[in-house]
């Protein structure tokens, strides 16, 4: 039952903010927080000894990737590296309706940047699923978990001077067929929606910058670009963006 629940966390409504750091020499960090706070409602729903089960739950730790990553066999040992150094901060409190997880990820090379945000949004989904169902769910890693992500649809590049972010049209035209996806799309037709905020921080100020949801901040060192699974449903290519700097 409460894993059920938590899948319902995954498709409803909740926003997902990813601020990237890129430094004038290519490093930097991805910080990915998810702030589902809102949905603990949903769990109410399903009476109260199975909210009495998440309140014994509710806990507030930090996560060293590296031992999630090193248990999931399909990883490879340069995915593993990558997220090494990366930590994942879980809290969860019923009775003060927090429920927020929080990644972090260095980079060291700009290069490194596309692998890491794919790696990130995985993570997260793994760890919010042995966290709230660790009973029922103690092998979560090695589970057939749906991705509720529309990123994984849209091809992004990076170098030194541009971001472009383009759709896979290919893939997109294959939509009907990802099981995940089609339950976000009917959870959005029910007015659950899943928001998302991408912060790029850059080293030097924007030249151009194209972009339906793509805001410039005024100083020209921050985009911040918005989206949400109503938009990508609609048209996706509205995501699209291209970033010079």
């Amino acid at each position: 039952m409460l894993l059920l629940a938590v899948t319902l966390c995954l498709t409803s409504c909740f926003e997902t903010v990813q601020e990237i750091v890129i430094k004038a020499d290519g490093t930097g960090s991805i910080t990915t927080t998810s702030d589902m706070s809102s949905l603990l409602s949903i769990a109410k729903m399903y009476g109260a000894k199975e909210m009495d089960e998440v309140r014994k739950e509710s806990f507030d730790t930090t996560i060293q990737l590296s031992s999630i990553a090193e248990n999931i066999s399909d990883l490879t040992a340069s995915e593993k590296q990558l997220l090494g150094k990366g930590s994942l901060g879980i809290r969860i409190n019923v009775e003060e309706g927090v429920m927020v997880n929080k990644s972090y990820i260095p980079f060291s090379s700009i290069s490194q940047l596309g692998e890491i945000g794919g790696l990130s949004a995985r993570m997260l989904d793994i760890s919010l699923m042995k966290a709230l169902d660790r009973k029922e769910s103690k092998n979560a890693e090695n589970e057939d978990i749906p991705d509720f992500s529309f990123d994984k649809y849209f091809v992004t590049s990076y170098s030194q001077s541009v971001i472009e972010r383009r759709l896979n049209k290919i893939k997109y035209a294959d939509l009907a067929g990802d099981e995940g996806m089609e339950g976000l799309k009917e959870m959005s037709k029910m007015g659950m929606s899943t928001a998302s905020t991408l912060i790029y921080s850059l080293p030097r100020p924007v030249k151009k910058a194209e972009g339906k949801n793509l805001k410039v901040s005024d100083d020209k060192r921050t985009v911040t670009i918005k989206g949400d699974a109503e938009a990508f449903f609609e048209n996706a290519a509205d995501l699209e963006f291209r970033i010079e700097y």
